[in-house]
C-alpha cells in the first residue's frame, strides 16, 4: 500500500510552522543564506516550501512555492 504523503502533511500543516524552525538550526541557515547569496537568483522555484520559512529568507521578485499541503500553501501565502 502506497503511504498518504499528502494526507500526512495536511495533518501536520496545523503543527508544522511551530515545529519547522526546530529542525534548521542556525548554523545551517547562516550556511544556506551565504550561498543562496551567491548565485543570480531572478526566479526561484522552491520544492516542498511548506509554509513559506525560506520564501521570508531568500532575495528574489520572483519566487514560486510548491508543496503537497495546500493549507501549508495558503498559510505561506498569507505571509506574503
Amino acid at each position: 500500500m502506497k503511504p498518504d504523503v499528502k494526507g500526512w502533511w495536511e495533518e501536520m500543516s496545523d503543527v508544522w510552522e511551530n515545529m519547522a524552525p526546530a529542525y534548521i538550526d542556525t548554523q545551517t541557515m547562516a550556511k544556506v543564506i551565504k550561498t543562496l547569496n551567491k548565485v543570480d537568483k531572478k526566479s526561484v522555484i522552491e520544492l516542498g516550501c511548506g509554509d513559506g520559512l525560506w520564501a521570508d529568507i531568500i532575495d528574489t521578485d520572483n519566487y514560486l512555492g510548491v508543496d503537497f499541503s495546500e493549507k501549508l500553501i495558503e498559510k505561506c501565502k498569507e505571509k506574503e
